[in-house]
């Protein structure tokens, strides 16, 4: 398997090159209305409240074009605290990686 397709495959994130390689193209329009309306519905049930949304492309589209898929995100917050926010979290779940896979492995031991 190349490095690019194992890329793909793992969505290998040890850098946001790998995350998005190269130049990212902007989020398509029709995409663009489907998320400001999310948040717009989300601000107006708990105002107050700041809320980020992510949006993957589906593989097969991209695969379609050759290409590494799109990921799209809008957020109501201040850019750096959604980066800390996200840091934060991704810091916090990390360990639940290795819990998820040891919980898989006992699984598959018992069967």
């Amino acid at each position: 398997m190349g490095e690019e397709k194992r890329r793909k495959l793992a969505r290998d994130a040890s850098d946001a090159e790998n995350v998005v390689p190269g130049s990212h193209a902007p989020v398509q329009s029709g995409l663009v209305d489907v998320m400001t309306a999310v948040l717009d519905f989300c601000r107006a049930q708990c105002p107050g409240y700041n809320f980020t949304l992510f949006a993957a492309e589906p593989e097969a589209a991209a695969d379609a074009e050759g290409r590494l898929p799109r990921f799209n995100y809008m957020s109501t917050a201040d850019r750096r605290d959604m980066v800390a926010v996200l840091k934060a979290f991704v810091a916090r779940n990390s360990e639940g990686e290795a819990i998820d896979a040891a919980i898989k492995g006992e699984a598959q031991g018992h069967g």
